[in-house]
């Protein structure tokens, strides 16, 4: 874990300042700020600890600003306002969406509190909030950017609170969670989008919620004495505390997660001078997919490298299947920055490919490694072919490896008197398709000689079928015609 380190004086007198999720540009680590009360927009370069002045916003900005999956826009709002300002990142530019139609049944003094990219890089869910006169009323709504046009759900809550700090929404796509603060501070809203419903949920007795949701389903919470965590969407619960306190700080101030799952964390504490300010930044972890070993017929060695484990010890194991959906996880081990890890995995299907990837996870999220493949390899294939050059005490040995089986084959062959044969002679490497002989010597005048080619790679060794000949002279009175005799009854059989 990383320790507090201190970051530059803000660039201006802001009450409160915003950040936004976490961008990488390079080895750079790049959040975009904007402030109450003075309007003013900055990028703040964490490693090199620097401030970039942008075109500023038409409002001063007040709440969570919200990033596009592909990272190439913003989205925030200004105090108790009604429309949604839009920064287009590569374009140093503002635009303003048209203002969010009033609650239909009332509520018309309403404004737009947190909000949370969907998907598609075009529309924003928005929890829009309005006063009846008795209870703060709260709404989906959703807008569409190309379009400019909104659309509000028919069901609202009703509210003794009326502060919606963050906003995020489950991976699958289907639920809004938001986190509120006010007289029910340690409890969220959670909507269903297909059913159009809410209800509340609990994130324990002493925490509360910050400007801070990412799009990795999750939102940031925080407690005096305890330290931050992270309320995750998915799972419907809190997490393990990830940051402890930092007794030289006051209270946590301001808080941003990192990008899409998650580059890193950084948390603000209120210092003496306001505009002085620290933070807390953790990594995941980045990981290499390096090429298998060991790879045979039914089992193979996934290998893997922890570049850089976040400051913190990783778990790290793979995922392999024959698909990239992969579907089976091995086992892990505790790898910090630097160190190879290897899993040896059996069972496998022989003549099959496979697919894997290196994962390394620390406190702050998962890592993944390029897909890779192997193929599982299979027996060799060979063809025992008729004898050549046979002569008194010499012959000529053939063969032809037809499938190598994924990898090359020592190939030779083995022979003697009898299908029992005896003798191996020496190998060669092949690989399929190719041809290879073995001259062989020391025979016995006129005698019956049996004969097969062999082919050995990782998966196996493998036969081809019995052959024979006969080696010329001896007793038999023609042993050109023995020969032809001999190899008619091969055909034969």
């Amino acid at each position: 874990m990383a320790d507090w380190v201190s970051e530059a004086n803000w660039p201006e007198a802001w009450t409160t300042i915003y950040f936004s999720p976490m961008v990488v540009s390079g080895s750079n680590h790049i959040v975009y700020v904007g402030g109450q009360d003075v309007q003013k927009f900055y990028s703040y370069n964490l490693d090199t600890d620097t401030w970039t002045e942008l075109t500023a916003p038409p409002i001063s900005l007040y709440g969570s600003i919200a990033m596009s999956p592909n990272g190439a826009k913003l989205v925030a709002v200004g105090l108790q306002s009604k429309t949604l300002r839009i920064y287009d990142i590569v374009g140093n530019s503002w635009a303003s969406s048209s203002a969010a139609p009033n609650i239909t049944g009332g509520a018309a003094n309403l404004y737009l509190h947190t909000f949370v990219w969907a998907d598609d890089n075009d529309t924003i869910w928005c929890e829009v909030q309005g006063y009846s006169g008795a209870y703060w009323r709260a709404k989906i709504y959703n807008y569409v950017v190309s379009t400019d046009t909104w659309t509000q759900y028919t069901n609202y809550e009703q509210q003794t609170y009326q502060n919606g700090y963050c906003m995020s929404i489950n991976t699958a796509g289907t639920v809004l969670y938001v986190g509120h603060v006010g007289a029910n501070i340690y409890s969220g809203l959670k909507y269903v989008i297909a059913t159009d419903t809410y209800s509340l949920f609990s994130i324990g007795s002493t925490y509360s919620f910050y400007f801070a949701g990412d799009r990795a389903a999750r939102l940031w919470i925080w407690a005096a004495g305890v330290g931050i965590k992270y309320y995750d969407c998915d799972v419907e619960a809190a997490s393990d505390v990830i940051f402890p306190v930092d007794a030289g700080r006051d209270k946590t101030s301001d808080l941003t997660a990192g990008l899409y799952g998650v580059v890193g964390i950084i948390a603000h504490h209120v210092t003496t001078e306001p505009k002085n300010r620290s933070y807390l930044i953790i990594t995941s972890p980045t990981v290499t997919t390096n090429a298998a070993t060991s790879v045979v017929k039914a089992s193979a060695t996934l290998d893997g490298t922890l570049d850089s484990d976040g400051d913190e010890a990783c778990d790290c194991g793979f995922e392999y299947g024959e698909t990239e959906a992969y579907g089976t996880i091995t086992p892990t081990e505790s790898k910090n920055t630097g160190q190879t890890f290897s899993q040896a995995i059996t069972g496998l299907s022989p003549n099959t490919t496979y697919h894997y990837r290196a994962i390394a996870t620390n406190s702050v999220g998962t890592a993944y490694g390029s897909d890779q493949t192997f193929t599982t390899l299979i027996e060799p294939i060979v063809t025992t072919d008729p004898a050549t050059s046979v002569e008194e005490t010499t012959a000529t040995l053939n063969g032809i490896l037809d499938d190598d089986g994924n990898e090359a084959c020592d190939c030779g062959f083995e022979y003697g008197e009898t299908t029992a044969y005896g003798t191996t002679t020496t190998t060669q490497s092949k690989t399929s398709s190719e041809t290879f002989s073995q001259a062989i010597s020391g025979l016995s005048p006129g005698a019956h000689y049996h004969f097969r080619a062999i082919a050995t790679n990782s998966a196996g060794t493998t036969y081809g079928s019995d052959r024979g000949f006969f080696a010329r002279g001896g007793k038999k009175g023609n042993p050109n015609l023995d020969q032809r005799m001999f190899q008619h009854v091969e055909r034969m059989d």
